[in-house]
């Protein structure tokens, strides 16, 4: 087997800039940190209060400093464990998020209570709001593995440099070629050891392959927008799908349209690419991909990925296919 390697490009070795992997990642940041904002805030509050209501029962100054971490703490624990429950015991968590919460509240009360109602009532708030950030921010981390481990469930050929997600790194474009120089198959990876090895271990067609040319390019995105123009033009062989990267994305696609069924051009950016990859899918392939494999594929904002493919949810075909092909 020949291979040959076009060594990468002084860019291929720069790292992403900053702003390209904020757009990116700062939606989910930006509410992440919203929610632990507030968490730490009304934690806050709470742990005055349980400290001072410890104190006023002639608790001793130390009990009274560490009270509230037994009493809130158990609200976090029981959001933490909700995170990876056991698979015979999803409700463990509430164990204690369900005892902490009532603790949290009758200390914040009581606290208040011997100004009035109304002060009971406003000092057992941030009890409340500790625990609902709390909780929230549970849900939200949860979704964040969530997403990670389903892009990692969705291809069982993905080698794990390619679940790294860090869409800035380079990554290679990779073809296969067989005896006489038929174009077998054309794929992106962070890891070509790795990627050619899965490739071995799997594949029926490995043993077609005499010969490999390998590119690289500076991004992950960069990568698929190649590698969706090469899977587009060239048609290898086993590419039975438009298999932009390891997120499952190509077996949603299925078989891809013959170039006289398809009317959608090859993108020449990564914005378009996007919106095409889109419209293939729902044209040609009848069934669009996901908003969160587009985003996971090439590298951009989920919010982006929404506000370019939102023109496109209720168009007929037709009407949507000539609009993509007019702003190419």
């Amino acid at each position: 087997m020949s291979n040959r390697t076009d060594p990468p490009s002084p860019a291929a070795s720069q790292p992403r800039p900053f702003r390209e992997w904020l757009r990116a990642w700062g939606p989910a940041l930006t509410a992440g940190l919203a929610l632990a904002t507030v968490a730490g805030v009304t934690g806050r509050i709470s742990y005055l209060h349980i400290k001072a209501l410890t104190i006023a029962l002639h608790q001793a100054p130390q009990v009274a400093q560490i009270m509230p971490f037994g009493v809130d703490g158990l609200i976090v624990v029981g959001s933490v464990v909700l995170l990876q429950p056991p698979k015979d015991q999803p409700w463990l968590g509430w164990i204690g998020i369900g005892p902490g919460v009532a603790a949290s509240v009758f200390a914040n009360w009581e606290s208040g209570l011997s100004s009035g109602v109304k002060s009971a009532v406003w000092a057992a708030v941030p009890a409340a709001f500790f625990a609902l950030a709390t909780f929230m921010f549970e849900r939200w981390l949860k979704a964040q593995f969530s997403h990670l481990g389903q892009a990692a469930e969705d291809d069982s050929d993905a080698d794990p440099a390619d679940f790294d997600m860090q869409v800035g790194v380079s990554t290679a474009l990779y073809r296969l070629y067989g005896v006489g120089g038929v174009l077998l198959y054309v794929g992106i990876t962070w890891s070509i050891e790795q990627r050619f090895e899965a490739h071995k271990r799997k594949k029926a067609w490995w043993d077609e392959v005499s010969e490999t040319r390998v590119k690289w390019y500076a991004s992950r995105a960069e990568a698929a927008l190649a590698e969706f123009a090469a899977i587009r033009e060239e048609h290898p062989k086993y590419n039975k799908a438009l298999n932009f990267d390891s997120s499952g994305m190509g077996r949603m696609f299925g078989a891809p349209a013959t170039p006289d069924q398809c009317p959608h051009e090859v993108a020449t950016n990564i914005e378009e690419a996007v919106r095409l990859a889109f419209l293939h899918g729902r044209d040609c392939l009848d069934e669009a991909p996901s908003q969160r494999h587009l985003a996971t594929a090439f590298g951009v904002n989920r919010l982006r990925v929404a506000e370019l493919v939102r023109p496109y949810l209720t168009d007929e075909p037709e009407a949507a296919s000539g609009e993509v092909a007019a702003s190419a």
